[in-house]
């Protein structure tokens, strides 16, 4: 039997850029009544949310490797209505395309850079749905048959036709433009292309070839918005702005970054009219106790190969099953677990811990000696801290820190005596 690994071990990868892009059973789908499942809506999003919020990790379990994953039993025809596509800039290396290094030449660089890295996207998205559980048979020869357009192969200089392919003579372009972008040295870069233009030809010849994209919503999902430019953002905005029925641009930041609403024209971007704003801290803060649990104890499920309790693995992502994780049973049983966990320790235990570890009880002091001064007190920290007394010592430091006349820290003190 393998050892049970520690919680300081599970724990160790705690980013999402650390996990593959394929998030099924290992994202716990939020319990709003579908309220920010971004499947369930066709118009562009901008996603904010404090540091270590989850933003990479939402945006990547609403992308096709997620939609069309593997380890999912069944993919249905409305799995194809919505599909994803994760775009993160490379903070260092995007700085580098502007004006200053490139000349006129770096807005087309960036859009061709975006076009290949998105061309090569959708060729994995296809080899994914080939991949998957998707059991039609017709649809599944066309998608593997459907061809790159003739313009897009023309202006790259591609020879091979089917769009699978093309895949690393994609990557071999989009390595050969990131190399020109980085020594600019020579006058004429490699083939630019254009980002809109391009993606519309394939999503309109997806939809007329192959039924089961009919209906399909393609959703280009800007992460790390802040880490661009600004004329990089402007170009962004404008795609979102102008975004059409079945191609939309969203983007995704930090909660409070300074980020450009302008596009390339004298319009803005604007809430209600041009986007819709979710905000990850409060999708989480309403149920995050219920939240916290179920991620925990999915990684430890996970982490440790728990068989008896892989049921919990295959309901945890999957919006269809909203329903059975509301139940009073499923969050007893699930908080249940966590205590059988985590490690227990008295209040007691807790508090001599504080109070022996010097950095715990510098913080303390500081706590009461903010109270103190909150009153203009004249009393000393030394009266309100006791070893003797350790958690009604750290009790007093958070009543001292109430504005309340019954706080006052005469009162206090005499109660503490």
């Amino acid at each position: 039997m393998s050892r049970i690994r520690s919680l300081s071990e599970i724990f160790a990868k705690n980013r999402t850029e650390e996990l593959p892009d394929d998030l099924w059973k290992m994202f716990v789908h939020p319990r709003n009544e579908g309220r920010f499942d971004l499947k369930k809506w066709t118009k562009p999003t901008v996603l904010v949310g404090g540091r270590g919020s989850g933003k990479t990790m939402f945006l990547k379990y609403h992308c096709h490797p997620t939609t069309f994953s593997p380890k999912k039993d069944i993919i249905r025809n409305e799995d194809f209505e919505f599909i994803g596509f994760h775009w993160r800039p490379d903070t260092f290396f995007t700085q580098n395309i502007n004006e200053k290094l490139l000349g006129e030449k770096w807005e087309r660089s960036f859009n061709s850079l975006m076009t290949l890295t998105l061309l090569i996207d959708f060729a994995k998205m296809l080899e994914n749905i080939l991949r998957s559980k998707f059991n039609s048979k017709d649809e599944i020869e066309k998608i593997a048959s459907f061809e790159l357009p003739k313009p897009i192969r023309q202006k790259l200089g591609i020879k091979k036709e089917k769009f699978i392919d093309c895949k690393e003579e994609l990557e071999d372009i989009n390595f050969d433009l990131c190399n020109w972008i980085n020594s600019p040295d020579s006058s004429i870069p490699p083939s630019f292309i254009d980002l809109v233009s391009s993606l519309k030809l394939i999503t309109e010849r997806l939809s007329i070839n192959i039924s089961v994209f009919q209906k399909s919503i393609f959703t280009i999902f800007v992460d790390e918005f802040e880490n661009l430019t600004n004329q990089q953002q402007k170009i962004i905005n404008t795609w979102l702005k102008h975004s059409s029925q079945n191609l939309i641009f969203s983007i995704a930041h930090k909660k409070h970054s300074e980020v450009s609403r302008e596009t390339k024209s004298q319009e803005k971007i604007v809430g209600r009219n041009d986007f819709r704003l979710i905000d990850l801290d409060e999708i989480y803060s309403k149920d995050f106790e219920n939240l916290a649990a179920e991620v925990f104890v999915l990684k430890w499920i996970q982490d440790n190969h728990i068989t008896e309790l892989e049921e919990f693995i295959d309901i945890c992502s999957d919006p269809e099953l909203i329903s059975t994780r509301r139940s009073d049973k499923y969050l007893k049983n699930i908080k249940f677990i966590v205590q059988k966990i985590l490690p227990k320790t008295t209040m007691s235990e807790i508090s001599e811990d504080i109070l022996k570890n010097n950095a715990l009880n510098n913080k303390l002091k500081n706590l009461i000696d903010s109270g103190l001064k909150l009153h203009n007190s004249d009393y000393l920290i030394s009266d309100f801290l006791d070893p003797n007394y350790k958690q009604a010592s750290i009790v007093n430091g958070a009543l001292l820190n109430r504005k309340s006349k019954s706080m006052f820290p005469e009162i206090l003190h005499k109660e503490f005596l």
